[in-house]
C-alpha cells in the first residue's frame, strides 16, 4: 500500500456520485503546484472519498478551495500523442480544508474554506 498525503487547490466543484450499489462518493480534481527548477507547474490528482463523514465533509468543495488529503495513491502510466502521460489517483483516507484563494473573485470561495480550516475528518475512528 502506497500512502500520500496532498495539499493543493480543487481544480472543479467537488461531485457527489452514486456507485452500481447505491453508495455515494466524493470526486475530486486537486491540483498541487511545484516548481520543476525553471518554472511552476501544476500537477493533478483524482481523488475519491468514501464513507459518510467524508462524502458530508468533502462533498461541499469548491473550485479553488485549498485542501490538504492523505490516502492510498496509484499511479498508472500511458501513452499519448504527446509522449507518456501520468495519471494519479488517491483514495482519501482523511481531509483538511484550510485556506482557498482569496483573489480573483473567490472570496466567497475562501469564506467557505476559512470556515472549515482546521476541521480535519476522517473515515472510522479519526480526526472529527
Amino acid at each position: 500500500m502506497q500512502i500520500a498525503t496532498i495539499t493543493g487547490n480543487l481544480g472543479a466543484d467537488a461531485e457527489v456520485k452514486s456507485s452500481a450499489n447505491g453508495n455515494e462518493y466524493v470526486s475530486l480534481r486537486v491540483g498541487v503546484g511545484y516548481y520543476d527548477g525553471q518554472e511552476r507547474q501544476t500537477q493533478w490528482w483524482r481523488v475519491s472519498a468514501f464513507g459518510p463523514r467524508l462524502v458530508r465533509y468533502l462533498g461541499n468543495g469548491r473550485k479553488g478551495d485549498k485542501v490538504t488529503i492523505a490516502g492510498e495513491f496509484s499511479a498508472s502510466i500511458w501513452d499519448s500523442r504527446n509522449g507518456p502521460q501520468v495519471d494519479l489517483d488517491l483514495v482519501a483516507s482523511s481531509a483538511e480544508f484550510g485556506g482557498g484563494q482569496q483573489d480573483s473573485g473567490q472570496r466567497d470561495a475562501g469564506q467557505r474554506a476559512g470556515e472549515r480550516a482546521g476541521q480535519r475528518v476522517a473515515n472510522g475512528g479519526g480526526w472529527q
